[in-house]
């Protein structure tokens, strides 16, 4: 939902044109190296708190 939101924002600020499309796919783009950099780090946590960090990740995925 919030990358929906997002994304929507920023075509709002930057248009529909070419830049809005290059502002969204740099957005996106960001993002995945963010998540490959949190899958990274997941697989060197004990598997403890792995349960945890999972988790914790479903209960903020259901609230936002």
């Amino acid at each position: 939902m919030f990358t929906l939101v997002a994304v929507l924002g920023l075509y709002q600020t930057y248009g529909f044109g070419l830049v809005g499309s290059i502002a969204v796919f740099g957005y996106l783009i960001g993002w995945e190296i963010v998540g490959a950099f949190f899958s990274l780090v997941e697989e060197n946590i004990p598997s403890p708190l792995r349960i945890l960090l999972r988790m914790l990740e479903k209960i903020l995925e259901i609230r936002f």
